[in-house]
């Protein structure tokens, strides 16, 4: 009961944060914009009281090349983590989490092509690249760490 109940939170949150990086992905250019300044200057705030003063609009670009990794990287961690506390222990072969690095980096793709579609958004396969990266990082991380459980017990 416990399993399925852990399996079914996972689940929700991996289809949540799916979606929720499509929200971010297909976000007019206006609105994408503002909020990255805004955790940027945050975030500089943050790094100014330890005296640390990086180039703004530099650390901007990096903070928004990051963001692609990193939302990309949950996207593919949750959805491997799922998939490991659905299957049974038997069924945890490569196979599936093949198919959910597959499934997470056509999401990945997906949500830059549709920004052919968003006002002041761009496709950039750069950006898709990073995305596609983060999602199959994601799902490397719970296969390594799926493994190592293995050895241990």
């Amino acid at each position: 009961m416990r399993r399925k109940l852990s399996a079914a939170v996972l689940w929700l949150l991996a289809l949540g944060w799916a979606g929720f990086s499509l929200f971010l992905s297909w976000q007019p250019g206006e609105d994408t914009g503002a909020l990255s300044m805004e955790l940027a200057r945050f975030l500089l705030g943050l790094l100014a009281r330890v005296g640390i003063y990086p180039d703004q609009a530099a650390f901007h670009m990096g903070l928004r090349l990051a963001a692609h990794l990193g939302v990309f990287f949950i996207d593919g961690l949750l959805a491997a983590a799922a998939l490991a506390v659905s299957l049974p222990r038997a069924e945890r072969r490569a196979w599936p989490y093949i198919m959910a690095a597959l499934a997470c980096s056509a999401l990945a793709v997906a949500a830059e092509v549709g920004k052919l579609y968003v006002p002041g958004r761009h496709l950039q396969w750069d950006e898709t690249l990073l995305n596609v990266a983060g999602s199959v990082l994601g799902v490397g991380l719970v296969v390594a760490v799926s493994a190592l459980r293995r050895r241990q017990g």
